[in-house]
């Protein structure tokens, strides 16, 4: 039995417990259809974004539905493509700090229902502090190396 790459994503599962989306769908908008996880990826170095795209869809149950280079631009998608979830590197163009978490917040207050998975290559507590520091629902933090 082969292991998803999101246990639990939201309220509809599929055959083996995959869990696919907060509400089930396959294109925005479109309420209660069961599908393939729709996730909008966020990374500035374009091999690890065409790497982590790769090893997404490679499972089958996950379709990249769009790529950005930058946190402007990720916004922009997930507010055109309202995607299940977004996975984003911690730090991005401009100012190479905190990008991803700020993303990543903006996005769970305007979409509560896209969860966010921060990636990043940094280890100290205080940057997923910040990224929990109100809440941790629809939330992740992820090191980069256990990918």
């Amino acid at each position: 039995m082969r292991m998803p790459l999101f246990a639990r994503v939201g309220d509809a599962t599929l055959g083996d417990g995959v869990w696919i989306g907060l509400d089930g769908r396959n294109e925005p908008g479109q309420k209660g259809t069961f599908g393939m996880l729709r996730v909008v990826l966020a990374e500035d170095n374009l091999l690890v974004r065409a790497g982590t795209k790769q090893l997404l869809q490679s499972t089958g149950e996950i379709e990249v539905v769009g790529e950005a280079g930058d946190a402007v631009e990720a916004g922009g998608l997930v507010r055109d493509l309202g995607p299940d979830a977004v996975i984003t590197d911690i730090r991005m163009p401009p100012t190479f700090t905190l990008e991803g978490i700020e993303l990543a917040l903006e996005i769970r207050a305007k979409t509560p229902e896209t969860g966010v998975v921060v990636l990043s290559s940094h280890d100290d507590p205080e940057y997923a502090l910040a990224l929990f520091k109100d809440s941790s629902a629809g939330l992740a933090y992820l090191l980069k190396e256990r990918v």
